[in-house]
């Protein structure tokens, strides 16, 4: 994290965004902070919980990152388990979120360990943050969501990474049963410009209500009952479209393509 983007180094951006993205948590769902490679150099035990999972201190939680300051090893996969353990995952729904920079540097498996706590775990999910990550990089990381049921989310600048941590606030907070992003067509890249989004139901063969417009850059999030839909995404003065069909019980991940 203290490599630099636009002249800015990464772990002072990650603490401007998660300071904002506290401003609007819910009161209701409860947070925690672990922390990985931030006491000792080469060190892959270095992981310790800041804070206990409870009602967020938005203070005490921004001072506690604020103290932050990276230096060792990426235990990601270690940690994750350990978040996963300090949840109590086996007896109770637990949903981590996971930011990072780099990948795996401890010689374990996240792709094995997250399929492990899927398998034990009650109901328990990790949205990953990749921030600064090569498309190779974030390929690596994508399986620790898709094997737990979480989201991946990419940042490659301060504006993508405060987007997609107000968009996997928002699935932690409150229920949702579809996320949809904007790519451009042959670029992997999130895109980092903005993005207006409208979800129309579809009755008869005809557009009835406009469920919710977004503006989330390049991805966001609906909480849609069963039914037919047509997504609208407005990029670059264009829109495009596209139908899908919300089954109950099941989340969706929708990519639209711009040209």
């Amino acid at each position: 994290m203290w490599g630099q983007i636009a002249g800015e180094p990464k772990i002072t951006i990650a603490r401007s965004v998660l300071q904002t993205m506290l401003a609007t948590w819910q009161p209701q769902t409860e947070l925690g902070l672990i922390a990985y490679g931030h006491q000792r150099k080469g060190d892959c035990s270095d992981i310790e919980q800041i804070i206990e999972p409870g009602p967020v201190d938005a203070k005490a939680f921004t001072a506690a990152v604020e103290a932050l300051h990276p230096k060792g090893k990426t235990p990601l996969s270690a940690a994750v388990k350990q978040a996963a353990q300090t949840l109590k995952y086996e007896e109770n729904k637990a949903t981590v979120i996971l930011v990072t920079d780099g990948l795996e540097t401890c010689n374990a498996d996240p792709c094995a360990v997250a399929s492990e706590l899927e398998k034990l775990g009650v109901n328990f999910t990790t949205h990953v943050v990749g921030f600064d990550l090569s498309d190779k990089e974030s390929k690596a990381l994508q399986c620790i969501a898709d094997n737990t049921g979480g989201q991946y989310f990419s940042a490659s600048n301060a504006a993508e990474l405060n987007d997609a941590m107000q968009v996997v606030s928002k699935a932690v907070t409150k229920e949702f049963n579809l996320l949809v992003r904007g790519k451009v067509k042959k670029q992997s890249a999130v895109l980092g410009d903005d993005v207006d989004w409208k979800v129309y139901a579809v009755k008869d063969g005809k557009l009835a209500e406009n469920y919710t417009t977004y503006s989330y850059a390049a991805q966001a999030v609906f909480s849609l009952p069963a039914g037919k839909y047509r997504i609208k995404g407005i990029y670059d003065g264009k829109e495009y479209t596209r139908d899908i069909v919300i089954t109950a019980g099941k989340t969706q991940t929708i990519v639209m393509q711009f040209q």
